[in-house]
């Protein structure tokens, strides 16, 4: 199984114990699971990829919920329905508690990412690295110019580089 496929698994697994305020606050609890589970893969994978702080994974997944509720609950089950005419501000005030349901569930979602990845990294058996790549010389450093600027520069480079010809 590949590294992806694992952060997606364990991701999945996470979101469906993070889809607790899904199953509070909509009527169809299987359909909840099988949201949380796909969306808290792909979340998984996705943020997986970029290293990211405890809160940015938070805020990120907070802000999922909202697309999430727009096209899952109101999209689909308008869609669902033989009733789409019937849409007006008392319907979506009705679909206010999924929206927020949605909410805490991203923001669960993004709390127990980082552990998912965790989990998916120690599953994940680490690859021997690479033969070691043989040094060809010194790198080279050159500045373009010999006025006032191009002088100071390389004044200051013969300062701050280690000595001992790494660097020419």
């Amino acid at each position: 199984m590949t590294p992806l496929a694992k952060r997606f698994l364990c991701g999945g697994i996470f979101g469906v114990l993070s889809s607790y305020p899904l199953l509070a606050t909509h009527a169809f609890p299987n359909g909840s699971l099988v949201a949380g589970f796909l969306l808290g893969g792909c979340f998984s994978a996705s943020l997986g990829l970029a290293k990211r702080t405890q809160a940015e994974a938070v805020l990120a997944g907070g802000a999922l919920g909202i697309p999430a509720w727009a096209l899952i609950t109101c999209a689909g089950s308008w869609a669902l329905s033989a009733h789409i005419s019937e849409i007006s501000a008392e319907t979506m005030r009705l679909q206010f508690p999924a929206l927020v349901g949605w909410i805490l569930y991203g923001s669960l979602l993004g709390l127990v990412t980082p552990w998912s990845n965790g989990l998916a990294d120690t599953l994940t058996p680490k690859r021997p690295d690479s033969a070691p790549v043989a040094e060809v010389g010194p790198k080279r450093v050159v500045i373009v110019g010999g006025g006032f600027a191009g002088m100071t520069t390389a004044a200051s480079l013969e300062d701050l580089l280690p000595p001992g010809g790494s660097v020419s």
